[in-house]
């Protein structure tokens, strides 16, 4: 009896440290838990801020490499090289002709819309300053006048402002921001970053003028701002000399000095900034080298993680008490014969049953994640879709594929529902939103666009899609199975018509339409969406009278040359890829509009010509292949007739398909070969998929899979398929391993797919086929 109690005891104590010790896992756990997640939530903290400085560095750098363009084409602009050298003018004198067709010339170029800036050419011996930014786009005879009565540079004299404007070369130069003041308006300094451009460009050639952009700060400052949430750092730009070139600093004064590697794309560390530790994230831009840096409080983005704390606190303690009762009242109730019961498990399950439960608490948290996670991609890929669609939308109406079989690759992979006989796009624009400029405007404005694509949308969703131009325009884009084009002209001007009478009736938003003409291939569209352009451009926002304006009813007087940049960038794209035909057809095209259609002067065609030739060489430095285009580049066309310059051209783009063919042939047996090596060391690997292949080579699953099927013939799981059951044909041969054993060995997770696959592929079974 005695014994028996001494034995009870003991299994009781035995039993309770057991589930003591298993208390101990909530407080372990709780530590674990606390500090993992510190670090996650300071990693998804620097991941965040470094996603956000990235989208604002690619953004900013985008519009400063569009001023860029900008400048250049108006510093290369022939109405303004007439001018460069002349004297300043008389009123009533000839030049004063010359003057304005330089202002008009000059006032055709269009300018990014980002930010707001403010565009002035600079004629240093005319003493002449162009005003590129009002609708009238003003002439100041004066450069002093210009300075004194329009815009001052704080307290900087107008001779120390000429002086490092006009009396130096500058190429590119961007100065950090500064005060400013427009003595007209009497009101605020305004913050500017100052572009400044020397023309004619080229080194030691004496400046004759200046092109001067004026940025406002405000816009970049509040990309900047949204970078740091808690408004509690410093988001700043600096160049490569250290200069700071803009920046928010939330109510703090200056920038703070920190220590930045410039050799890494990519950095973040912590240090102390006055006292107080701070996490530093910098991204370096391929712009110039500017720095991009955000300064946060490392307490403000731990105190989620002190949160969490206390919540782990609390729960363990709970745990503990609650813990200890049931432990005791468990040990009280698993004491008979336990003796035996211990003897047992400890003999045939030792550590096994302990082991078994973790096993099973850690396969149910582990669902419960996966489950979680799963939900979570669902969300993603959904908001990947829309941005993948809307991505492949905009590059259709820009011309930006090379051929029609990319088009149908990617629209079959994004699922795109663009299937017809003709297709065409629209400009819907809303009436009187082009003057908004306090907040509540523009958030309306942003609700009147939305319900415009949604009020699109459901009358074009069998037909097409909408894709977001800008804070005022949605281009339709849509498809249409009519066999005559003047059915489907007919069936547009119906829709158009209807879709803005409902927009009106229910939602009271008044909306003008600028509609191009079907092309009948989905590549084409890009040129009915131009023809929108056009019709836009032509009428413009001023537009009061016609609220519907279709391409092919309007005969628009063309007074220049037709080459737009889309044009010139779809050429390029295809003559790159080695697309023969397309290429021919761009040219066929631009020749058809410029010396059929239109009636140009001699200098206008000889314009032309020289932009195409320009083009030429965009094309070759993109291609990168061997032509000697020398001669052809440097001349000056003299007694040559335009048309003769035209077929040149042609022939040109037709040796650098057949170049860029070529490359691109030899590049493509390169990567097939690769492919198939790498398959062939790696398919009886249970993890090898399109996926893990195609993220190895650094391309997409859709292309993989096309490009794969393209260059064998064959599916690339089929490929995969027919090698793992050729390796198990060898091995049933031999029949020295169990069919269970050859479907790991072959890549296969369980006998039952090996058998399904091995049947499909042979006819049989492997039981069959090994005996």
């Amino acid at each position: 009896m005695f014994r028996g109690n001494k034995n009870k005891k003991l299994v009781y104590r035995r039993f309770l440290i057991s589930y003591i010790l298993i208390l101990v896992l909530p407080i372990t756990l709780g530590s674990f838990v606390y500090y993992k997640a510190l670090d996650i939530i300071e990693k998804d903290a620097r991941d965040a801020r470094m996603f956000m400085l990235k989208q604002s560095c690619t953004f900013v750098d985008n519009y400063f490499k569009d001023v860029e363009r900008v400048v250049i084409s108006l510093s290369l602009d022939p109405k303004l090289q007439d001018i460069m050298y002349m004297d300043p003018p008389d009123y009533g004198a000839s030049d004063i002709y010359n003057v304005n067709e330089a202002q008009r010339s000059l006032g055709t170029y269009r300018f990014s819309t980002s930010f707001s800036s403010s565009f002035y050419v600079l004629l240093k011996q005319g003493d002449i300053a162009f005003d590129l930014n009002s609708m009238q786009k003003m002439v100041h005879f004066g450069i002093r006048n210009f300075y004194d009565n329009y815009v001052q540079y704080g307290d900087l004299t107008f001779e120390k402002w000429y002086d490092e404007i006009l009396n130096r070369y500058h190429d590119k130069n961007i100065f950090p921001a500064q005060d400013m003041r427009a003595k007209y308006e009497n009101g605020p300094p305004f913050n500017n970053i100052i572009y400044v451009q020397s023309f004619p460009i080229g080194p030691n050639i004496k400046t004759q003028g200046a092109i001067e952009v004026l940025i406002n700060t405000d816009g970049i400052n509040k990309l900047l701002s949204d970078v740091d949430e808690s408004r509690s750092g410093w988001t700043y730009i600096v160049d490569e000399n250290g200069l700071v070139i803009t920046g928010v600093t939330n109510g703090k004064k200056g920038f703070p000095s920190v220590n930045i590697d410039k050799s890494k794309h990519e950095e973040s560390q912590y240090q102390k900034i006055n006292g107080t530790n701070m996490m530093v994230m910098s991204m370096k831009s391929t712009y110039k080298n500017w720095t991009y840096v955000t300064i946060l409080p490392v307490n403000t983005i731990m105190a989620k993680a002190n949160y969490i704390k206390m919540i782990i606190v609390f729960i363990v303690g709970i745990s503990l008490v609650a813990g200890l009762a049931i432990s005791l009242i468990l040990a009280g109730k698993n004491v008979k014969p336990i003796t035996e019961i211990i003897l047992t498990l400890r003999t045939f399950f030792k550590g096994e049953i302990e082991k078994g439960r973790n096993e099973y608490d850690f396969l149910k948290n582990g669902i419960s994640r996966l489950i979680n996670a799963n939900e979570d991609m669902k969300v993603t890929v959904d908001n990947q879709a829309l941005l993948l669609k809307s991505s492949f939308l905009g590059r259709l109406i820009k011309g930006e594929f090379s051929d029609e079989k990319e088009i149908d690759m990617q629209r079959k992979h994004l699922e795109v529902r663009l299937q017809g006989q003709w297709f065409a796009a629209a400009i819907v624009n809303l009436q009187g939103q082009n003057e908004l400029k306090n907040k509540e405007q523009l958030i309306e404005q942003d609700i009147y666009r939305l319900i415009l694509d949604r009020a699109l949308s459901s009358h074009i969703e069998k037909e097409g899609y909408t894709y977001i131009l800008n804070t005022t325009q949605v281009v339709a884009v849509m498809s249409f199975d009519n066999k005559d084009r003047a059915d489907c002209m007919e069936r547009i001007r119906n829709l158009t018509e209807a879709i803005r009478n409902e927009i009106i009736e229910s939602y009271s938003i008044y909306v003008d339409f600028y509609v191009g003409s079907p092309h009948d291939r989905l590549i084409d569209i890009n040129l009915s969406y131009n023809e929108a352009t056009s019709l836009f451009d032509h009428f413009g926002v001023e537009n009061k009278d016609r609220h519907v304006i279709y391409f092919w009813e309007e005969k628009l007087e063309n007074t220049g040359y037709y080459y737009p940049l889309e044009m010139e960038q779809k050429l390029i794209n295809m003559a790159s890829s080695g697309n023969k035909g397309e290429t021919m057809r761009v040219l066929d095209s631009v020749y058809c509009e410029n010396f059929e259609n239109r009636k140009l002067s001699n200098y206008l065609e000889y314009h032309l010509l020289f932009d195409m030739r320009g083009t030429v060489l965009k094309t070759l430095e993109r291609v990168k292949v061997d032509l000697d285009v020398k001669e052809f580049i440097n001349s000056k066309f003299s007694g040559v007739q335009p048309k003769e310059i035209f077929d040149t051209i042609r022939k040109t783009y037709i040796t650098i398909c057949d170049l860029a063919k070529n490359k691109k042939k030899s590049h493509n047996n390169d990567l097939i070969e690769k492919l198939l090596a790498y398959i062939k060391s790696n398919y009886y690997s249970t993890e090898i998929s399109v996926s893990l292949v195609a993220s190895e080579f650094s391309i997409s699953e859709s292309y993989l899979s096309q490009f794969f099927k393209e260059q064998t013939g064959e599916a690339f799981s089929d490929h995969i398929e027919k090698l793992r059951i050729s390796h198990a044909c060898e091995l049933l041969k031999a029949q020295r391993l169990s069919v269970e054993d050859i479907a790991r060995l072959v890549g296969y997770n369980s006998a039952y797919s090996f058998r399904r696959a091995f049947k499909r592929v042979t006819g049989v079974l492997p039981s069959e086929y090994k005996a």
